[in-house]
């Protein structure tokens, strides 16, 4: 009886573990492909793995932050190319 309870410990325990280590890796997957957004939770599995997915959370914002402050907007893009496209005759006559 005592192998059985230890086994299924085991097992609970095991599971405590693994399951938001696999959250954990499908959100750092999502992030990999391009998904800013991604994050993972934080209330779920021991004290490392909460600690773990906390940090890795904070950097996905840092990223986002990042990448989202380095990607030009449309309308910046937009006004870009009509200005490019108004200077482009002036250009032709100098040249």
């Amino acid at each position: 009886m005592t192998l059985a309870a230890a086994t299924l410990l085991g097992v609970v325990f095991a599971r405590s573990v693994v399951r938001p280590l696999r959250q954990l890796q499908e959100t750092a997957t999502a992030l990999g492909h391009g998904d800013l957004e991604a994050r993972t939770p934080v209330d779920d599995g021991p004290p490392e793995v909460r600690s773990l997915s906390a940090a890795f959370n904070d950097t996905a914002s840092r990223l986002e932050q990042l990448v989202t402050a380095r990607r030009p907007s449309w309308p910046t893009l937009h006004q870009l190319a009509h200005t490019a496209d108004r200077l482009a005759p002036a250009a032709r006559e100098r040249a």
